[in-house]
C-alpha cells in the first residue's frame, strides 16, 4: 500500500484500527471523498464491515484553503481573542461555505436560516462543557437529537434499524449463548447492564433478585410514566437450532423468544434516550427474571416495581403471525393457568397375579379418560377451558404391579369462577374412580398465573401505534385469546396495559421447543414498537 510517490499509504491501517475500534460512523471532510472509495475497497477485500461515512463542506481560511493552524485563529477561544463574536464567526464560516451573499460582512449578515439568538451578544469564550454519554448509535446530548425524533412517528422504525440494529441483534446473540433458567439470571443482567452503560438512565439492580428497573425521566417534565416489560429467563431444553450462536449451556435454551425481548427493550431505551428532549413524563424499563413457571412478575410488583405507572405494555415475539404483525385485543388476551398433581394409591403385587392386587397404573388410566370428561361435559361449550394430563408415572419392573403412580397436569381458564370451580371436581371425579377400582388418590392443586387481561382502551391504543409506526396492513385485532399463560398478568392486574403478541412468520417452529428460532430483522421493528408505545402514552 504505497502512493505515487512511493511512501506508505495510510488507507489499510484506518481500516484495521477503526475495525479494532468497533467504530460506526465517521465524519469526514468532502475532499476525502476519494479517500473514502478506497477505505471501502480495502473492508471489503478483508471482509470486514464498513462504517457509515458523511462527508461534510470544509470551512476556508482566508485563501481559500482548508482552515488550518497556519491560519492563526481557528478556535473560538482565540476568535473570542481577536474580538471575533458570534455573528462575526457565523459570517466567516459561511462565506467559506458559499452561504453568504457576496460581498456581505458581519454588520450586514443576517441569514434567515440561523437559529435564532446565535447572532447576537458577547464574544465567544470557552463552551460549556455539556454532559455526553456515548451509546451505541453515537453521542446521546442532552440537547442534541441524533434522529431527529419527535413525537410522530415517522421515521422511528428506519431510524431504530440504522442506529441500533447491528447491536440489538448482537446482544440477542450473547444472551442467546448463555441461557440462564428462572431468578438466576446472574450474567443476563450484566450484559444488559453492560448495555445500558452511559444512558441518561435512574438504574436499580437486585431487583426480584437479578431484575433491573431502569427509569428515563424526559426533559419536558410532568407527563404519565409509562413501564415497558420484557422477561430474561430461558427454558430446560436442549437446543436443536444449529444456530452458529447456539446455547452453550447443556439442557439450557431460550425457546420462547425472551433472549429477543430483553434486546428489543435496550434497542428502546436507546432509541427513547435519544429522544429525551421529546418526551414527556417518564419511561421505566423492567427486565424481569423468571417469567417461565417462577412468577418473576408477581415478585416484581410485590417489590413495588409497579408502583407509581399509568400504563404498562410488553411484547412477545408470536410464531404462527405473519412477520412483522402487531396483534392484541381489548380482556383476556392469555389463560390463567394452574397445576395439578395426584397420587395413586392402590396395592402392589406380582404380575402374573393381578388379582391379589389393586393395580395403580390402571387406575391411573381409567382416571385420565374420566378427566376428560370435566370440559367436554362439565363446562358451557362456549366457555374456553383446557384440561391437560401431562405426566404420568409407576413402576420399577416389568412384572411388578406397583402400589403407587403419579399423575401431573395444567388447567387452563379465562373465567374465575369456573377457575375456582376446577379443583373441586378434579378431585372428586379422581377420587371417585379410584375408590371405586379398591384403591384412593391424593389430591394436590396449586393457582398459578391469573388471566393475562388487557385493558380496553391501552390495546386500542396498542393497535393504533403500531398501524402507525408498521402499517394498517401489520396490525390484528385478535379474535380469541391464547389458553397459554403469561406473568406479565401480575402486571395488568396493578395497571392498565396491554400485551402485544409481534409476528415472527407462519413457517417458524413453535414456542418451547428444541427448534426455535426466529428473524433478526424483527429485533429492531420490536423495539421502534416498544417505543412508540411509550411516545403514543
Amino acid at each position: 500500500m504505497r502512493r505515487n510517490d512511493g511512501a506508505s499509504a495510510y488507507q489499510l491501517a484506518v481500516a484495521v484500527d477503526d475495525t479494532a475500534q468497533g467504530i460506526g460512523e465517521v465524519v469526514r471532510g468532502a475532499d476525502l471523498v476519494g479517500s473514502t472509495t478506497r477505505h471501502i475497497l480495502l473492508y471489503r477485500l478483508a471482509g470486514l464491515r464498513f462504517p457509515r461515512y458523511a462527508h461534510v463542506p470544509l470551512v476556508l481560511g482566508p485563501d481559500g484553503r482548508r482552515l488550518a493552524t497556519r491560519h492563526g485563529a481557528v478556535t473560538l477561544a482565540d476568535r473570542a481573542a481577536v474580538g471575533g463574536g458570534p455573528r462575526e464567526t457565523l459570517c466567516w464560516m459561511a462565506r467559506s461555505l458559499g452561504l453568504a451573499e457576496p460581498g456581505e460582512t458581519p454588520a450586514t449578515f443576517s441569514p434567515a436560516w440561523a437559529p435564532e439568538g446565535c447572532l447576537g451578544g458577547r464574544p465567544f469564550g470557552r463552551p460549556k462543557p455539556e454532559r455526553h454519554v456515548v451509546s451505541w448509535g453515537g453521542p446521546v446530548n442532552g440537547r442534541g437529537d441524533p434522529m431527529r425524533a419527535t413525537r410522530k412517528l415517522d421515521g422511528l422504525q428506519s431510524e431504530t434499524e440504522r442506529g441500533f440494529g447491528e447491536k440489538i441483534s448482537a446482544l440477542r446473540r450473547d444472551i442467546h449463548r448463555e441461557p440462564e433458567l428462572g431468578f438466576d439470571t446472574g450474567k443476563t443482567a450484566s450484559k444488559v447492564l453492560a448495555a445500558l452503560e452511559g444512558l441518561p438512565l435512574d438504574i436499580e439492580s437486585g431487583v426480584a433478585k437479578n431484575g433491573i428497573v431502569a427509569t428515563l425521566r424526559g426533559a419536558g417534565g410532568g407527563g404519565p410514566t409509562v413501564g415497558l416489560r420484557a422477561d430474561m429467563d430461558a427454558l430446560p431444553i436442549t437446543e436443536e437450532t444449529n444456530l452458529p450462536f447456539a446455547s452453550e449451556v447443556e439442557g439450557k435454551m431460550h425457546a420462547c423468544g425472551h433472549d429477543g425481548h430483553t434486546s428489543m427493550l435496550v434497542g428502546a431505551a436507546h432509541a427513547l434516550c435519544s429522544m429525551r428532549e421529546e418526551l414527556n413524563g417518564a419511561v421505566r424499563f423492567i427486565f424481569q427474571p423468571a417469567e417461565e413457571g417462577g412468577g418473576g412478575g408477581q415478585v416484581m410488583v410485590e417489590e413495588g416495581v409497579a408502583d407509581g405507572l399509568d400504563s404498562i405494555f410488553a411484547l412477545h415475539l408470536w410464531p404462527g403471525l405473519p412477520f412483522g404483525t402487531a396483534a392484541t385485543k381489548a380482556g383476556p388476551i392469555m389463560a390463567a393457568a394452574d397445576a395439578f398433581e395426584m397420587e395413586i394409591w392402590g396395592t402392589g403385587g406380582h404380575g402374573a397375579m393381578p388379582h391379589l392386587s389393586a393395580d395403580a397404573v390402571v387406575i391411573s388410566a381409567h382416571i385420565v379418560t374420566a378427566l376428560q370428561t370435566v370440559v367436554s361435559r362439565e363446562v358451557d361449550p362456549v366457555e374456553p377451558a383446557v384440561l391437560t394430563v401431562g405426566e404420568i408415572g409407576a413402576g420399577t419392573a416389568f412384572n411388578v404391579i406397583p402400589e403407587k403412580a403419579r399423575i401431573g397436569g395444567t388447567v387452563r381458564t379465562l373465567n374465575e369462577g369456573l377457575r375456582r370451580q376446577m379443583p373441586g371436581r378434579i378431585e372428586a371425579l379422581a377420587r371417585g374412580v379410584a375408590c371405586g377400582m379398591r384403591g384412593d388418590a391424593t389430591f394436590d392443586y396449586r393457582f398459578s398465573y391469573p388471566v393475562t387481561r388487557n385493558d380496553a382502551e391501552a390495546a386500542d391504543r396498542a393497535l393504533k401505534t403500531a398501524g402507525a409506526l408498521l402499517g394498517e396492513g401489520s396490525i390484528l385485532e385478535l379474535p380469541n385469546p391464547s389458553m397459554g399463560a403469561e406473568d406479565f398478568a401480575y402486571f395488568l392486574e396493578k395497571v392498565p396495559g396491554a400485551f402485544v403478541w409481534l409476528g415472527v412468520g407462519e413457517d417458524v417452529p413453535g414456542l418451547h421447543t428444541p427448534q426455535f428460532a426466529f428473524g433478526e430483522k424483527i429485533l429492531s421493528r420490536g423495539s421502534a414498537l416498544l417505543a412508540a408505545l411509550a411516545l403514543s402514552s
